[in-house]
């Protein structure tokens, strides 16, 4: 064979790339179609999606999820029977902001009571019960139930579709938020009560950052804690007015629950551990957290036909995970949102 030297430029017939492979060459600007197999290398910045089928970065997806939480909050849900609740966004978690109040479990289901109201439930093994404080049905439309732990963990479920009774990780979750974002008492510490406790219901007292000193200075986290007070599992109500008592669906022991108690004279907000399961006690209802795919995957947000249930779509594995109940106002936001 002959061998050349010099430059290739320099060289008579010599060969040129076909124009079908000519035509796979990435421009950096100007419309194109590119067929084929391409790796490409380095970080590619998506701008914000303007049409339905525009490409989106998850970090925007995510941001427009936190916006979806703050409309479901402002919209808060309804029981099985039809006992409407408002609710907060409080940090990544949405409360309830008023008591549960329902008498019926989501399956339909009666929640058992006793007559009298004041009856001695200590010698019952595992009762699962209702009342209305003292008995009085009157109070049950502002400070809502209590309920026995065996209740609330009962499988039938108290809090409505898409809302869960909240864990004890959850109330820490809670109050850890509040701690390290400025509502304790004057801005700072663990001193949150006050920040949770309404503006009525407390009995005033003359203790400094607590719920009963100057109501209403009262709830700046807007979770809105009424004093609703417990049922003693040998019969009688009391303290309402000094307590808000609020189970977790957490167990300590075979005879006791995990709790949260906020009391009138007191600044913070204290995890209760060595009450019986038998007591009556608030319930606060915590949305179910979303499932958010994680970031190194392919995926299409999408709403479900006919519903208000956001998915996402893994177009690898076309596989489908419910993120969340987004609720008729959005329903039509994230349609087409693609990020990789």
């Amino acid at each position: 064979p002959t061998l050349f030297t010099g430059n290739y430029e320099d060289l008579s017939n010599k060969p040129s790339l076909s124009d079908s492979i000519e035509s796979q060459a990435v421009l950096l600007s100007g419309d194109q179609t590119i067929s084929g197999d391409k790796i490409f290398t380095g970080t590619t910045t998506v701008a914000a999606p303007v049409n339905a089928y525009d490409a989106a970065t998850k970090q925007y997806v995510d941001a427009l999820l936190e916006e979806l939480k703050e409309m479901q909050a402002e919209l808060g849900v309804s029981d099985i029977e039809g006992n409407h609740y408002n609710a907060v966004k409080i940090g990544s978690q949405i409360w309830m902001k008023e008591n549960l109040r329902t008498t019926t479990y989501r399956n339909g289901d009666a929640i058992g009571t006793t007559t009298p109201a004041t009856l001695d439930i200590s010698g019952e093994s595992e009762p699962k019960y209702q009342w209305a404080y003292g008995g009085d049905e009157g109070n049950a439309a502002t400070l809502g139930r209590l309920y026995t732990w065996y209740a609330v963990t009962d499988s039938r479920h108290l809090c409505p579709d898409g809302w869960h009774v909240p864990s004890d990780e959850e109330w820490a979750a809670l109050s850890d938020h509040l701690t390290s974002n400025g509502y304790g008492y004057e801005g700072s510490g663990g001193d949150i009560a006050k920040s949770m406790a309404a503006r009525s219901s407390w009995v005033p007292n003359e203790v400094l950052g607590t719920p009963g000193n100057h109501l209403p200075s009262n709830n700046s986290s807007n979770f809105n804690a009424l004093s609703a007070g417990l049922r003693n599992f040998t019969g009688p109500f009391d303290y309402q007015g000094t307590q808000a008592l609020w189970w977790s669906s957490s167990e300590v022991s075979e005879v006791h629950g995990s709790n949260r108690i906020i009391y009138s004279g007191l600044n913070f907000l204290h995890r209760g551990i060595d009450l019986e399961k038998h007591y009556g006690f608030s319930v606060r209802c915590i949305k179910d957290a979303s499932t958010t795919p994680s970031s190194d995957r392919h995926g299409l947000y999408t709403i479900k036909t006919g519903t208000d249930e956001l998915y996402f779509i893994d177009l690898e594995t076309y596989s489908f995970t419910k993120v969340a109940n987004i609720g008729l106002v959005a329903s039509n936001m994230f349609f087409g949102l693609q990020y990789k």
